[in-house]
């Protein structure tokens, strides 16, 4: 019966007006809409309207004279430059790359990677005139394909930097692999067995010496040209000597 009694007087013409009365009252949206929104964002609406709005429990609200601070989500960012992009004027920004480098690059030649480095580690780090004198001086075949792709790296400077031809130094003397071409190689007994003809890529960069030496601008290695002739060259010398002296004697 107590619990029938409190049902009846819930849902009596009184209370219904009361509960509708109160859902279109001023102080029931103030409070669903600070429920909702968050307290900050119903401080902003009542200091921007300057007029008080009843709190929910029915007391008249006091207008808010003073400025609240913005909420941190809709604070705007902070400049982009200013925050990732700092100034270095006069420091090593100005330095790092005083000069530019110059490529040139030979893809497709004929022969091993391993070939070509033989020739590319004698002429790192030698002046451009230094590096085509021991290009031409080497005995290898793969020195002639070296000693071209300097002298375009070379003429590249010249022609399309303008970079002084006598201060030009090889800064940097690469081989990359290139296509391994697979043939066949007959064998005998109806065998047949696999030719791998390899490729490669060769890469020189000249800068001029100055800005790549940190030694004055003088290079760091030169050119070593050995007096010593070869072993057969001597021995060759050796026999034609012997051989005109027994000429010489009658006894050839």
């Amino acid at each position: 019966f107590p619990a029938a009694l409190a049902l009846a007087r819930a849902f009596s013409p009184a209370a219904l007006a009361a509960s509708a009365s109160w859902r279109a009252s001023p102080a029931r949206s103030a409070a669903a809409y600070a429920a909702t929104r968050g307290l900050a964002a119903g401080a902003e609406t009542t200091s921007s309207d300057g007029s008080g709005t009843s709190s929910p429990d029915g007391a008249a609200g006091s207008s808010n004279t003073t400025n609240p601070s913005p909420s941190p989500l809709r604070r705007a960012p902070a400049p982009r430059a200013s925050a990732t992009s700092p100034s270095f004027s006069g420091t090593l920004t100005d330095t790092l790359h005083p000069t530019q480098t110059v490529r040139a690059v030979r893809r497709e030649a004929k022969g091993s990677p391993k070939k070509f480095n033989d020739v590319c580690r004698l002429v790192r780090g030698l002046t451009v005139d230094d590096a085509v004198a021991q290009c031409a001086l080497s005995p290898k075949k793969y020195a002639d394909v070296v000693r071209r792709v300097i002298l375009s790296a070379a003429a590249n400077a010249t022609n399309n930097h303008d970079l002084d031809r006598e201060k030009l130094m090889v800064t940097e003397a690469l081989v990359g692999k290139g296509t391994f071409i697979k043939r066949v190689s007959v064998h005998g007994r109806g065998r047949a067995g696999v030719i791998t003809k390899p490729r490669s890529h060769v890469t020189v960069a000249v800068a001029e010496a100055s800005a790549s030496s940190a030694r004055d601008g003088k290079p760091k290695r030169r050119m070593k040209v050995r007096e010593h002739e070869a072993p057969w060259k001597r021995r060759r010398r050796s026999a034609l000597r012997s051989l005109k002296i027994a000429k010489e004697a009658g006894l050839a």
